[in-house]
């Protein structure tokens, strides 16, 4: 969905104020027809400085701090706390008789002969303008929704899941006998304390590639480290009889004192 904002607002107030008022007002309204989060005569709605930000992604932190600042100099916004964890400081927000009336909402306003001239913007028409982002900021544009439901307090993080070791295996091969033996191997790198990590995991997976090219040859790789106890894996000089003949084709003690991947791994 594309964001939008009233041009005649933003040609007195700015593109920015435009824009958060009328996400305010989309959830006071919202939060009206609910019957909920009124305080002190008024309809309330509550987000982060954050929270703005990661909704309208083409503006930072200090643009959206220094616009609602903006908001309340202009006498648009009412600013409070009503939460209920005294150490929660997300501020809440409600619209000004004045922010109201230029938005066409006589909803909680009464007209009077004193408020009815309150503003010279006339024939108040919400034109839906789609934002140029570049125009903006030069961040990457995304198209997102103005709508996000600010009063359930969304996690903004939206951190991808790290992946579990077995999830990496799975990714790693189709091969359920391969997929088997490297978790194996996982246990007993684990039993000897090694390096366990993602990290260290794909650095090894990918070491394994280099020493082989068909899931036959690092089947007999896997098992060879398994059977020898190895934190890292080794080539295997002679695939068809490895297990007949395990017999490395290094010194252990050169290979464990010149092997990159075992420094890193442990």
């Amino acid at each position: 969905m594309e964001h939008s904002f009233n041009v005649e607002i933003a040609a007195q107030y700015g593109i920015h104020t435009a824009i958060l008022l009328k996400n305010i007002h989309f959830w006071i309204v919202k939060n009206r027809a609910n019957e909920k989060h009124f305080h002190n005569g008024r309809y309330w709605t509550y987000n982060s400085q954050k929270a703005f930000s990661e909704l309208f992604p083409y503006l930072t932190e200090r643009q959206v701090k220094y616009t609602i600042e903006k908001m309340k100099k202009d006498e648009l916004i009412l600013i409070d706390n009503f939460n209920e964890n005294p150490y929660d400081k997300t501020s809440w927000y409600a619209l000004t008789d004045k922010a109201l009336k230029l938005l066409g909402d006589t909803s909680e306003v009464p007209e009077t002969p004193e408020n009815a001239d309150s503003t010279k913007l006339s024939y108040r028409m919400d034109k839906n303008v789609p934002i140029d982002s570049t125009k903006l900021s030069h961040r990457e544009y995304k198209i997102v929704s103005s709508y996000n439901d600010t009063d359930n307090k969304p996690n903004i993080n939206n951190k991808k899941k790290k992946k579990t070791f077995d999830e990496i295996i799975e990714d790693y091969t189709d091969n359920e006998e391969l997929k088997a033996d490297l978790k194996e191997h996982l246990r007993t790198r684990k039993s000897k304390k090694g390096t366990l990590n993602n990290r260290a995991i794909e650095l090894s997976l990918k070491e394994l590639d280099k020493l082989a090219n068909t899931d036959n040859q690092k089947i007999q790789i896997v098992r060879n480290a398994i059977m020898r106890g190895y934190s890292s894996f080794w080539p295997v000089k002679d695939y068809e009889n490895s297990f007949e003949n395990q017999k490395s084709s290094y010194d252990i003690e050169e290979y464990e004192r010149f092997n990159p991947l075992e420094y890193v791994l442990g």
